[in-house]
């Protein structure tokens, strides 16, 4: 059980092949041991036979899963600068979180408060 996310590709788990782009997606821990520092998940994640998509598609998935024609889908992001891929699954099983990575933001051109 349990809810996915709902993207360019549809429902399911999304993986992305560029840290940046994950980044943008992680908040700061508000309170506790982690307070000011950011988390992502490093995954292993197992395609199998994997729909190649040029461009966005929200019905992908349900060609995606046990029974279906494919395990995955595979599809471009538009980011500045350039274009990565995202790779989407329907099965938790499908993914395995192999390191957690915790790291504070720093920017170049920040101030020191």
């Amino acid at each position: 059980g349990g809810a996915f996310n709902c993207g360019s590709y549809g429902t399911g788990a999304y993986f992305v092949e560029d840290a940046d782009h994950a980044d943008e997606y992680s908040t700061d821990d508000k309170e506790g041991y982690y307070r000011g520092y950011h988390g992502m998940l490093l995954c292993r994640v197992t395609l199998g036979r994997a729909q190649v998509l040029a461009a966005a598609d929200p019905s992908a998935q349900s060609r995606v899963g046990r029974g279906l024609e494919f395990d995955s889908t595979v599809g471009p992001v538009a980011a500045d600068p350039g274009e990565f891929r995202e790779f989407v699954v329907s099965e938790r099983a499908q993914a395995y979180p192999e390191y957690a990575i915790i790291y504070e933001r720093r920017f170049a051109n920040a101030r020191n408060a």
